[in-house]
């Protein structure tokens, strides 16, 4: 990644969120596929997730967007 300018990379987390769950930022430095990086937790934060009745479609939808 580091070879095609990736200067950022975000993961998302699909599922129930009807407790709440915790949001956490880290910087990474160094190259992660070797010995030696570090990673330091800069921010954690709490989060009361809203329950979204269309959740089932929209994960369906990514799904398609996915495979196609």
């Amino acid at each position: 990644m580091i070879n095609e300018g990736v200067s950022e990379i975000i993961l998302v987390a699909i599922g129930s969120f009807k407790k709440p769950y915790y949001i956490e930022d880290y910087t990474i430095l160094g190259n992660v596929y070797e010995p030696g990086y570090t990673y330091q937790l800069e921010r954690k934060r709490r989060i009361q997730g809203i329950v979204n009745e269309k959740s089932s479609e929209i994960i369906n939808q990514i799904h398609n967007i996915i495979k196609s």
